[in-house]
């Protein structure tokens, strides 16, 4: 089913000697494709190149490895210049499937495929391990939960937001959990106890946990909006006509039977 929906090849990049370029080259390519001002999803060839090379540039790349599936000139011309490099790896990134060319009159221009940006930004993700606010996501469930009672065939659809963000936030707290459990095997390894503090402060308070810790010891932390909540979907479980109107909302919003569209609520 993957791979209905990425190139068979999409990984090849990183199962070679190179892929510590690759990583760093996608990476900074995020920076392109993901910028909060870009308006036409469709880059510059011209732009692309350069900011491989200035990839390149800065990570010193003075050695290249074959790669599965090139050309036998390719094995046995290696690049010699950044420019040569940018060469290489930018071929390399449209045939394996992670950038395509479109041509626009004079000008080459570069895209990325849906499920491809899906990937690049979960890949991101996965590097950056952004730590998440519990008090965000506690309030994200609370507002839009509001929303979907005080306006259920209206603004209904907002219920599924409120799992959703509920789901999403319950699956960081189990990687925290399998975070600790790696940090506790990693600190049982060694007996330098500046190892121990800097690795528990560098791996896991600074990339895992939540970001509001420190608030969940004072009177503001997020638990207290947890009574609120739950009563709040306990009211509308026992409410039949608001029950009925968010149904009736969700059979428009996702064209469901009214059957399927009430189990969805529930």
């Amino acid at each position: 089913m993957l791979f209905k929906k990425l190139p068979e090849t999409i990984f090849v990049p990183f199962s070679g000697q190179n892929k510590h370029i690759y990583e760093a080259v996608l990476l900074d390519l995020a920076d392109q494709f993901f910028d909060e001002d870009l308006v036409d999803p469709f880059v510059p060839k011209d732009l692309i190149r350069s900011c491989i090379e200035d990839t390149v540039v800065r990570l010193g790349v003075r050695r290249w490895e074959p790669e599965e599936g090139e050309s036998e000139a390719d094995r046995q011309e290696l690049p010699r210049s950044a420019a040569e490099y940018t060469s290489r790896i930018y071929r390399r990134l449209v045939e394996t499937g992670w950038l395509e060319e479109e041509q626009r009159i004079y000008r080459t221009f570069v895209l990325l495929s849906p499920a491809i940006s899906y990937l690049l930004r979960t890949l991101v993700g996965i590097n950056e391990l952004e730590k998440r606010s519990y008090g965000g996501a506690v309030l994200n469930v609370l507002s839009s939960l509001e929303s979907a009672v005080n306006d259920p065939a209206g603004r209904g659809i907002t219920l599924q937001e409120a799992a959703q963000t509920a789901a999403d936030f319950s699956a960081h707290l189990t990687d925290m959990m399998l975070g600790l459990r790696e940090l506790k095997n990693s600190l049982a390894a060694t007996s330098n106890p500046q190892e121990i503090v800097r690795s528990f402060f560098d791996r896991f308070v600074a990339h895992i946990l939540v970001s509001d810790y420190k608030t969940l010891k004072t009177k503001n932390n997020p638990f207290r909006f947890r009574r609120q909540i739950l009563t709040m979907l306990r009211d509308l479980q026992f409410d039949p006509l608001k029950v009925d109107k968010l149904s009736k909302h969700y059979q428009e919003q996702f064209e469901l039977s009214f059957a399927d569209a009430e189990a969805m609520v529930h």
